[in-house]
């Protein structure tokens, strides 16, 4: 398990809430990740991270299942 520190955006305007989760793997940019019960799309990964508690710091943004549920069934056909 990969320890990462994620900062979860519920909206472009708003301070994000940092959070560290053990994951599998670091996501990647663009992924689309389920959280709480909500899809966030990752738009920012950094892999070298300041802090020696985590190896990756990972930004994501709240999006809205209408929004994005055309982009990954696109994505599932390539």
């Amino acid at each position: 398990m990969i320890k990462i520190c994620l900062y979860l955006k519920e909206t472009p305007d708003k301070l994000s809430q940092q959070k560290i989760l053990e994951l599998s793997r670091v996501p990647a940019m663009g992924e689309f990740i389920e959280l709480d019960l909500n899809v966030y799309r990752v738009f920012l990964v950094c892999h070298n991270p300041n802090k020696s508690e985590y190896q990756a710091s990972v930004a994501v943004l709240k999006t809205e299942w209408d929004n994005c549920e055309p982009l990954i069934d696109r994505k599932q056909r390539l």
